[in-house]
Parts: C-alpha cells; sequence; structure tokens
C-alpha cells in the first residue's frame, strides 16, 4: 500500500475504531459507564463471555504452540477470539483493530500499551526509528486509534497517553511485522 496522508491515517484510525465496535456486540467486561447501562444481569453476562473469550484464547494458544514471545501470533488469536465471540476489554479490542489495519495494510502501525497500567491501544504513522525523544517532537503526526475508548487523533491531542510510558508490543512497517 502506498504511504498514506495524515488525513488517510485519521480515516483510517476511525475505520478501525469503528470496525472494532460494529464487532464487540457484547464488548468490555471493566467499563463502568457500560456496566450501568447493561444493568446487574447484563454485565454478569459481559463479564462471563469476556472470560469464555479470555479462555479460549489461552486454549488455542496453547493448542498451536504459540510461543510466549510470539506477540504477532498471539496478537492474532486475540483479534480472532475477539471478533468470534464479540467481547474484550482493551487489549482484546486494540489487537482487532491492529489486525484490521494489518489486513488493510496500513502502517507503520504498532501494538502498544502502556507500562505502568493496564491498558493497550493502536499508534498509526510511527516510523520505527521515531522514538524517545524524537518521538516526543513528532507527537503530531502519530496518530492514535483507541476502540476500547473510542479515541482518534494525533498523540498531540491526548496527553494522558504519556509516551514515556508506552510500551511497543508489535511493529509493523514495509510489509514486515517486528
Amino acid at each position: 500500500m502506498p504511504d498514506l496522508t495524515f488525513a488517510g491515517y485519521m480515516i483510517a484510525a476511525m475505520d478501525a475504531c469503528r470496525y472494532v465496535k460494529q464487532h464487540m456486540k457484547t464488548g468490555a467486561s471493566n467499563s463502568p459507564d457500560a456496566a450501568l447501562d447493561r444493568g446487574v444481569i447484563g454485565q454478569i453476562g459481559a463479564w462471563l463471555t469476556v472470560k469464555a473469550t479470555r479462555n479460549d484464547i489461552d486454549i488455542t494458544i496453547l493448542r498451536r504452540g504459540i510461543k510466549e514471545f510470539d506477540a504477532n501470533r498471539t496478537m492474532e488469536v486475540w483479534a480472532e477470539k475477539a471478533s468470534l465471540y464479540g467481547a474484550g476489554n482493551c487489549g482484546e479490542q486494540s489487537a482487532l483493530a491492529f489486525s484490521y489495519l494489518k489486513s488493510r495494510r496500513v502502517q507503520p502501525i504498532d501494538w502498544a500499551h502502556f507500562n505502568n497500567r493496564d491498558h493497550a491501544f493502536v499508534l498509526i504513522n510511527r516510523p520505527k526509528d521515531l522514538t524517545h525523544q524524537k518521538l516526543r517532537e513528532n507527537l503530531n503526526q502519530v496518530i492514535l486509534c483507541d476502540p476500547y475508548y473510542q479515541r482518534t487523533g494525533p498523540l498531540s491531542e491526548f496527553p494522558e497517553y504519556n509516551v514515556g510510558l508506552i510500551g511497543l508490543l508489535l511493529h509493523m512497517e514495509d510489509g514486515v511485522v517486528l
């Protein structure tokens, strides 16, 4: 796929969030807002569905012999099961977004998380050499795609996504997954 413009990356991020939302019929089990909307019985159902999703993920990873360090194959299983069950928290939802963007050949993309708390998301248009201080200086070019919170836009618009605390799980650029 040819390089996208900034607007093209923004559209891809919005499209990925929309795709995840359409496939997450149950959605997350750890969202207080969703819990209030569902009620007690609905929330128990969501919790059980996410638990079943995660159990199937674990079993599938074992059956396929996926090694702990194989983040690409792990991400694909998370995405596959999130889509199958229509349920998952931020990890499953971000894996589904990453898988979707990867299938659309949008790159560069990162499956990312915070090192100090439990939250995962996708970054778009971060070249592999753009790290640490160089990343801080170029936050306007990196696009956040966070389907769990339905947030998209330049990373510079989201100061709560402190780049010093972001860990990169998986990177795809030039058709190569690293």
